[in-house]
Formats: structure tokens, C-alpha cells, sequence
């Protein structure tokens, strides 16, 4: 049993609620307003429940839109609002996808998109071969001679 006694009823009120989110566990479905406490690469974590439970935020599950970097969307102790997707060995999966309150993407400057994979053209280096006659030598310019006496057409 626990007692709680204070003159003001608001300072009862909050110790009541922080007693309920350290004893209980977060309800898949619910929206718990957090604040962001850790940024990863790939998500950001967000302390909910008055600071009591951590969840992960997975950079895809941030908004609908593609986002770049974590740092585009949130910054630390910025606050959220995030719906509880899964629970995984103790671990809370949190999504602000659809919450509304949650701030919009910052478009990153340029330097700072991720690299592009795709290849460049290079001026210093040369073309590339033409290999769509289907044989890697060009035949036009080369004839190379069978060991085969039968194969050579030149004698």
C-alpha cells in the first residue's frame, strides 16, 4: 500500500500518475508524449511514461516521407508524440508516423544527402568500349587464328 499526502492537490495528482507509469507497462496503440533523449543513425529514442520507459523511434517510422537523417526530423529534448507499435523483450517500438503534433521534416543541405551510389561521369577517364557486336574483341579490326588448320579461311 502506499500513501501519498501533499497540501496541493496537483502535486498529488502528478505523483499518482508517476506511480502508474513506473509500475505499469506501455499499452501497444497508445500515444504517450516523450522527449527525445538519445539520436542514432538509424532512429531516435524517446523517454515516455514521465520519463520511466525508453522506446526506439526507427528512422522509417519517423514520417511518411523519406527522410535523410534523423537529425532532419528531431534534435535532442525536443518533444514528441509517439504511438507504441510492438514490445520485444522489455524493448518498446515506438512510431510518430500519422501523430498528429509531431514536427515536420527539415530539408538537409546538399552536402549532407547521403552518397549516391550510382556512378559519375568522369571526364579524365577515357569511353568505354563498344561491346555490342556481342564478342569482347573487335573482329572488324582483329582476326585471331584457330590452332586449327581447318578453321584458318586465310590460307
Amino acid at each position: 500500500r502506499v500513501t501519498i499526502s501533499s497540501p496541493n492537490p496537483e502535486s498529488i495528482r502528478k505523483a499518482i500518475q508517476k506511480i502508474r507509469d513506473i509500475t505499469s507497462d506501455p499499452e501497444i496503440g497508445q500515444i504517450y508524449e516523450g522527449i527525445i533523449s538519445r539520436i542514432e543513425p538509424y532512429g531516435c529514442f524517446a523517454k515516455i511514461m514521465s520519463n520511466t520507459k525508453e522506446g526506439l523511434v526507427h528512422i522509417s517510422e519517423m514520417h511518411t516521407s523519406r527522410i535523410n537523417r534523423v537529425e532532419d526530423m528531431v534534435k535532442m529534448g525536443d518533444k514528441i508524440k509517439a504511438k507504441v507499435i510492438g514490445l520485444d523483450d522489455g524493448k518498446v517500438k515506438l512510431s510518430m508516423k500519422g501523430v498528429e503534433g509531431n514536427p515536420e521534416p527539415v530539408k538537409s543541405a546538399p552536402g549532407d544527402q547521403p552518397p549516391d551510389n550510382r556512378r559519375r561521369y568522369d571526364s579524365s577517364r577515357p569511353p568505354r568500349r563498344d561491346y555490342s557486336s556481342g564478342s569482347r574483341d573487335n573482329s572488324s579490326q582483329r582476326r585471331e587464328r584457330s590452332y586449327r588448320p581447318d578453321r584458318n579461311k586465310d590460307e
